[in-house]
């Protein structure tokens, strides 16, 4: 399957903030992106589907989300 375009301007400021999570990463803005992409249509099923749920964990500690629309 062919890669597809799409241009995204971006505040500023968001682009900066993307930027250096980049940097950190030592990836492209546009990985980071599609990897954001990914995870919002994962967040965005589990919105629309009552029998999933967003779990983060961080450091043994689990955080339950609840998305409501």
């Amino acid at each position: 399957m062919a890669n597809k375009r799409y241009n995204l301007a971006l505040p500023q400021g968001m682009f900066d903030l993307l930027q250096q999570e980049a940097d950190k990463k030592n990836v492209p803005v546009s990985t980071l992106l599609k990897q954001f992409a990914k995870f919002g249509l994962i967040v965005d099923e589990a919105i629309h589907n009552p029998d999933k749920e967003v779990i983060i964990r961080e450091l043994g500690h689990i955080d339950r989300i609840v998305l409501f629309l």
